[in-house]
């Protein structure tokens, strides 16, 4: 019928609509793996920059070297936000993914050693490759007790964009802030905007 046809038009219309949008968005990140600029965001006040670098920006000393050269091409990118490091090739695991194991392996077996010893390698060898002075065995070691003595899911897979952005803070010599001291959410979950902004003017 008529209006059948009708729906089955819009319907294709609709689904190549949505196949164009992913296409686009696949082209977007495919062009942010190697970026020659990072995601980044001008703010007004003094024309500063918010800097955003995904995990295969940051997936060794060697993608980083390269972050590290475009932070410092442009004195108005200020602030950086990175992903936990991701995969160097493909037979390699994604650090969030690691971090996850950690949380599953002690929960069976009540340590997570062995999952551990993968994030704890990557990040050593990152710090080796960067050079860097940071007491990097001491962080690891109290994060994999934390795990050990019952820490959430989600603080687990948020300690690979921890530690990649105190590496990242120690090389810039930029000051590290962690968000979980200035972002603020109530009870119910939801953000407290007005006692985030405070401590972020702080």
């Amino acid at each position: 019928s008529f209006k059948t046809a009708r729906f089955a038009e819009r319907r294709f219309l609709w689904v190549r609509r949505k196949k164009r949008d992913i296409i686009s968005r696949q082209r977007k990140l495919s062009k942010s793996v190697y970026p020659k600029t990072p995601n980044e965001y001008t703010v007004s006040e003094n024309d500063m920059k918010v800097c955003k670098f995904g995990g295969t920006s940051m997936a060794n000393g060697g993608t980083i070297s390269r972050v590290i050269n475009i932070v410092r091409s442009d004195e108005q990118r200020r602030y950086i936000v990175v992903s936990a490091p991701g995969k160097r090739d493909g037979n390699d695991v994604k650090i969030t993914d690691a971090l996850y194991a950690c949380f599953n392996e002690k929960r069976e077996k009540g340590n997570c050693d062995e999952s551990f010893d993968i994030v704890r390698n990557r990040f050593l060898d990152i710090a080796n490759s960067l050079g860097v002075d940071v007491d990097l065995t001491a962080v690891l070691d109290d994060i994999k007790s934390n795990i050990e003595n019952g820490a959430s899911r989600d603080y687990c897979a948020s300690r690979g964009e921890y530690l990649c952005a105190r590496l990242l803070a120690a090389k810039l010599g930029f000051e590290f802030v962690d968000t979980n001291e200035i972002i603020k959410f109530n009870a119910e979950g939801k953000l407290q905007m007005h006692y985030t902004l405070d401590l972020i003017k702080q």
